[in-house]
Formats: structure tokens, C-alpha cells, sequence
């Protein structure tokens, strides 16, 4: 499998009535059409700013391990989510600034590229669903253990999306890695041995 993609606002839409459509039917649809969902494609094959992107997640985490870095977890994880952050738009300060951005973003993007779905590299804006999505894509490639979850339970919204990172303990200081990853991200929680990153907005 060369990569998934991912649709927001699906279940919302009478035509679909809640079913994940097919990536050839999406593929034909045209952007005149004014769907209120989105797509996004994870797709390492067809997607070169995302092949940049995970190189560097390797390269740093080659870096780390041959420094014999203490806490590469909490290194990684901060590196990842610099890196998450820097290509999402930066820190966010206004959720709704943010919002308004993507909207117009997303529409600009859409139309340049003449089609409805987007690939995740292509993003320079994005929400905490697009951040969370690309850090799991970008920790997968280190194998560095999480979980993407969606929905409020988690994130407090129904369109939000947060990473669980597994931590260990004895090794890796919680609060050292909330207080470092505090700037870049809404909430940074430690549970049971599990880190919960969430993304703003």
C-alpha cells in the first residue's frame, strides 16, 4: 500500500449518505461542483514535498540516535512537531484567523491544482485534523509509537484530531515534554504513560 486518504465533512453529505466514496470517484469530481468536504491524500508515490519532508524526519532521527542523544523521545517528538508546525502555517494564535486562512487556502489550492483532492505536502495552512494527520504520517516513518484519534472525546470538537504518543517513564521526563512542546502546540497531556499532542486550532 503506497497511501490512504483522508475525508472530512462526508457524513454531512446527502449524495454520499455517510459512505466513504471511492478515490477514483472523488478523482472525478469537478471542482466547479462545490463539494462541502474535503480530501486529503497521504501518498508518499505521487507526492514529493511529503518524500522532503520524511527524509528530514529520517535524518534527524539517524542524527539523534547516533548522538546518543538522552531523551530521543521527547527530541523527536518536539523536532516532528517543529516540523509539523513550520509547514502548516506556524504557531497559531487566532483559531478563527486560522480558519479563515485554510478556507480561502483550500479554495486557492482546489482550483490552481484542478481538483478536490489535495495532497498533504501541498499544504502551507493547516487545522488541527491536517496537523495531527501529517505528524502521524511523519512519526510513521520512525516507527515512533501513536495513535491518530478524531473527535471530541479527544480534541474537544467533532472535526479535531489529536496524537496519542506512547512514552516510557523511567526514561522520558512528562513534564519536560509538555513544557517543550507547549509553544507549537493547544494542549499537551500525559495519561497513563501516553502523551496526548494536540495541534491548534
Amino acid at each position: 500500500m503506497y497511501g490512504f486518504y483522508d475525508v472530512y465533512g462526508i457524513a454531512s453529505n446527502s449524495i454520499t449518505q455517510g459512505k466513504m466514496p471511492l478515490l477514483v470517484d472523488l478523482q472525478a469530481i469537478s471542482v466547479s461542483d462545490n463539494v462541502d468536504y474535503e480530501v486529503i491524500l497521504v501518498n508518499t508515490m505521487v507526492d514529493k514535498d511529503l518524500r522532503y519532508l520524511k527524509d528530514r524526519v529520517s535524518t534527524i532521527s539517524v542524527e539523534c540516535q547516533a548522538a546518543g542523544t538522552n531523551q530521543i523521545m521527547s527530541i523527536l517528538v518536539q523536532k516532528i512537531a517543529n516540523i509539523v508546525v513550520g509547514q502548516m502555517g506556524g504557531p497559531v494564535t487566532d483559531a478563527d484567523e486560522m480558519l479563515r486562512k485554510w478556507t480561502f487556502r483550500s479554495y486557492e489550492l482546489r482550483n490552481l491544482m484542478n481538483t478536490i483532492i489535495l495532497s498533504i505536502g501541498c499544504l502551507d495552512v493547516g487545522l488541527s485534523r491536517h496537523r495531527a494527520l501529517l505528524f502521524k504520517v511523519l512519526a510513521d516513518k520512525i516507527n515512533l509509537p501513536r495513535s491518530l484519534v478524531k473527535g471530541s472525546y479527544y480534541s474537544g470538537t467533532d472535526d479535531g484530531a489529536v496524537n496519542l504518543i506512547k512514552i516510557d517513564n523511567k526514561r522520558y521526563s512528562d513534564q519536560a515534554l509538555c513544557c517543550t512542546l507547549a509553544p507549537v502546540c493547544m494542549h499537551v497531556y500525559v495519561i497513563h504513560n501516553t502523551l496526548l499532542l494536540c495541534f491548534m486550532p
